[in-house]
């Protein structure tokens, strides 16, 4: 456990956590015929498995993606990073109803990987995060397109007998 706060920082692990959950606590509108769609449904399920993914031993992995860096603490970021993403803007796009399908979110949150693995050493606490989180949410959606495709019904063409 000691491990864990050393490696997270000021943060307990407990506040790490709770942190991850009110990002997601979002109750849809459920009057707006958009979050009655059955593809921002699986977007927010998605999303909300991302976020509450944690490492092997407990650990919260996405606490470092929910928002980007402060352009004043951290200037060459931005300077380095040509496409800043954070879990906050794909929140929000998903919201707005702004991906067409789940590999349009999923490049999202692999660039906020890719970002993050590109600025960090390659042995650092993040980075080693963006890789695990990349991993997990392509796991995801590969397994949603999976299961898209096996619930689809074959369609016969009219010349077939």
């Amino acid at each position: 456990s000691s491990g864990i706060n050393a490696e997270y920082g000021d943060k307990s692990l407990r506040t790490a956590i709770n942190s991850q959950y009110e990002f997601i606590d979002y109750k849809p509108d459920q009057k707006k015929t958009m979050f009655n769609n059955d593809l921002f449904v699986d977007f927010w399920n998605m999303f909300c498995q991302a976020v509450s993914r944690c490492n092997k031993s407990g650990r919260p992995i996405t606490s470092a993606f929910l928002r980007l860096p402060d352009r004043d603490s951290l200037p060459l970021y931005y300077q380095e990073t040509k496409n800043p993403v954070s879990l906050c803007k794909v929140r929000s796009k998903i919201i707005a109803c702004k991906y067409e399908t789940i590999m349009d979110l999923t490049s999202d949150i692999s660039l906020m990987c890719d970002n993050a693995i590109h600025f960090n050493t390659k042995s650092s606490v993040i980075s080693k995060d963006a890789v695990n989180l990349k991993d997990f949410v392509n796991s995801l959606a590969q397994a949603y397109i999976k299961e898209e495709s096996e619930n689809t019904p074959e369609v016969k063409s009219p010349t077939s007998k």
